[in-house]
This record gives structure tokens, sequence and C-alpha cells, in this order.
């Protein structure tokens, strides 16, 4: 006979049970259950954020072979490399190797990348070769139609170097350049280069400044042009080619592309103590736009190409990236702030300084400057000369741009 308090044991239980509640056995064993789930959710999430990391830094590694001189960086219509189309997926990996031809058809364009921050674009019907795709010496020779060259930096040792009917022309400067090999004329929107056209005196080449054309003589391309032939470079009406001329029209919108592209990536990469100057993969540009080591640079379209560090500062942004309708003064670099006046550098002083259009990055602290040549940076992947990192934007086919 069972005793009263075992008796009454046995009715508890069993309320419990008629209640749906678990016995005091189980509830330890859910409160274990819960505690594993927990810990294993919290191995997950560091798991996850080594892996978040491991992207960041990964196309550092895989980078190295991508954005080079030479990299095929935009077509618009079909562009071919020695008579084979470029496959649209193409765009970035793609480059036109040394002696290799770039050309495009009468209804299409390309851009092609050359030292980091030097953007060329080929007009309609138009063709080039690859001479040197080296960093010191990048030299591309011209054979039909026309070709346009945006500089946003150049250091002294980049000898940048386009031939055209037995002319060699050395950029010198940051600028936009043209070469039109049907009219033999080498022209300078802005910037300075040096055409050499007789090959035994190298001592004495043809200036080609800011709004002055050359116009190459004929017998220049069999290497023999008398001393008789006056060699002088003449003023053009610029206003007027910045109107009429469709490449420089396509060009235009191109910078405005790429100088959006760039202030995406600046933002993005503002305050990582990894970034590099140089080559950055915009993914939803699908391409290649330039990214300072610090300060600003104005294009020669009146567009912005900003340092991450130039936003991590909290130094103003200009009307999206325009400032003014137009370029200020010539274009150029401008450096950080030098005081709490919004006053430039040097040969800079803006007192106040324009309104920024865009929020503006942490306030305070210096911006360093780097030296070298940059990545590709993109959603998963890496590009560019020296690195790489992870990327972002939300841009559509895009444009360059250049320093003073």
């Amino acid at each position: 006979m069972k005793s009263a308090s075992s008796h009454k044991t046995s009715s508890e239980n069993l309320g419990l049970i008629n209640l749906g509640l678990p016995r005091p056995s189980k509830l330890s064993r859910r409160a274990t259950h819960l505690n594993q789930w927990r810990e294993k959710r919290m191995r997950l999430s560091r798991i996850a954020f080594v892996l978040s990391l491991a992207a960041l830094l990964t196309p550092a590694v895989f980078a190295q072979a991508r954005a080079v001189p030479g990299t095929v960086n935009y077509v618009e219509g079909t562009a071919s490399i020695n008579g084979r189309a470029i496959h649209p997926h193409a765009i970035g990996s793609e480059a036109v190797r040394e002696g290799q031809f770039l050309s495009t058809d009468q209804k299409s364009r390309a851009e092609m990348l050359l030292t980091p921050g030097t953007f060329l674009r080929l007009g309609h019907g138009s063709s080039l070769q690859m001479i040197s795709p080296d960093l010191t010496r990048t030299q591309v020779r011209l054979t039909e139609g026309k070709a346009m060259i945006e500089v946003l930096q150049l250091f002294k040792e980049n000898m940048l170097l386009v031939t055209e009917d037995g002319v060699t022309t050395r950029i010198v400067k940051p600028g936009l350049y043209e070469f039109d090999a049907h009219a033999g004329i080498v022209r300078t929107f802005d910037g300075r280069a040096l055409a050499f056209v007789r090959p035994n005196d190298p001592h004495h080449p043809v200036v080609v400044r800011t709004s002055h054309e050359f116009l190459i003589p004929p017998q220049a391309a069999s290497g023999s042009v008398p001393p008789s032939v006056k060699l002088k470079a003449q003023h053009f009406d610029r206003k007027q080619e910045e109107t009429t001329d469709a490449l420089y029209g396509w060009s235009s919108l191109r910078a405005r592309y790429l100088a959006q592209a760039n202030i995406s990536l600046a933002y993005q990469y503002a305050g990582y103590g990894g970034f590099n100057p140089g080559w950055y993969w915009n993914p939803y540009l699908w391409g290649y736009t330039w990214m300072p080591g610090g300060g600003m640079f104005w294009d020669p379209f009146g567009w912005g190409f900003y340092s991450p560090w130039w936003v991590y500062g909290g130094y103003p942004i200009y009307g999206g990236g325009y400032y003014g309708g137009g370029y200020y003064g010539r274009g150029g670099y401008i450096p950080p702030y030098n005081n709490a006046h919004g006053n430039f550098g040097p040969g800079h002083n803006f007192t106040g300084g324009p309104r920024p259009a865009f929020g503006t990055g942490r306030s305070g602290g210096p911006m360093p400057a780097f030296n070298g040549g940059g990545f590709h940076a993109g959603a998963v992947g890496g590009g560019g000369f020296h690195g790489g990192a992870i990327g972002g934007g939300g841009f559509h086919a895009g444009g360059g741009g250049i320093h003073h």
C-alpha cells in the first residue's frame, strides 16, 4: 500500500504533466541546449566576421595582374584587340599588350587605362598600337582616327608618349590632349606637351601649350622634315572645339561618371588603414576609377576626384564633385585645409570656401599623403597596380579626370 506522501507526489507530478509543463529535469536540459545553441551562434558570428575581413584583404592578393597600362576600362559599341572582339564581361580584365592593336568601328568608342590617373579614349573608327605598357615608359601609336588622353596625375618618373604620323609627343603636365591621325594634329586643351618632329634634333621639340595645336608636316612620316619647314604650334578656338568635337563631349560625360564613382568609393574607404592610391574597381560602374592618395584634384571638365583621407578629415565635397559650373582656375590639386577658416594651401585661398554639397566625413585630424599606385576594389575582387580591397558604389558606365 502506497503512502499518502508518495500519492501526493504522484498527483503533483501528474498535475504538471496535465498542465503541459515539463518536469524540472527537462527544464534543466532545455536551458543547457539553449546555452549550447547560443555558443554555437556566437562561434558562427566570429567565423563570419573573420571571413568578412578575409574578403576585405583577399583582393590585394588577386589584384596584381588586373589593372595595368593597356587595361580596357569601357567600350561603347564594339571594340577589338587584334581583330578579336572584346567581350563585355572582359571589361576591366582585358588588356592591350605590347605590339597589339585596339580598334573601334564607325559607331563605337573605347576607354583604356594608362598610368594611374591617366585615361585614353578612342573615338569612332579609330585604332592604336601599344608600343610599351611599362609604367615608367608608356607609349602608344595612333594609326587611325582620334584619341583623347586625360591625365589626372603625372610623376617625373612617368614618360607618357604618343606617336602619330612619325612624330612622338611627350605629355609633360597633367591635362587634356587630343591626337587626330586623319588631320595630323596634336592638340592641347589643357596642359603642356612636347612634339619631337626631327629625330636628329631631340633638343628642340615643338612646345604645345594650353589652347594650342600643332599641325604635323607631311614629311614627318618619312622622318625627313627639311630645315626650311617652320615648326610651331598655333592657337585654336578651344570653346568651339569643346562644343563641336564629339570625342570631347563623350570624354566629358565619362569624366562625370568616373568622378561620381570616385566619390562613392572615397566615402567607403574613408578611414580605412589599408588604403593605397591608384585604380579602384566600382562594380556598379563596372569599371575602374582613380583614387588619389591625399587632397583632391579638379579635372578639366570641372569634376573633383577625392582621396578617402579628404573625406575622413571632414573636408567638403563640392556640388557632387562639380565646382561652380566649371573647373576652378585651370583645374588641379588642392591640399587639405591649413586652418579653420576654409583656406587651402599656398596659392589656393578660398576664405570660407564653397558650401559642401554632401555630408562630409569626420571632422578634424591631419590627412596623410601616400606614394604608390593603386588597386582594384570591388564587391568581391581585386585589380590594379599594387593592391586591392573591397568596393561598392552606385553608378553606371562612366568617365575620367585630371590634376594640375
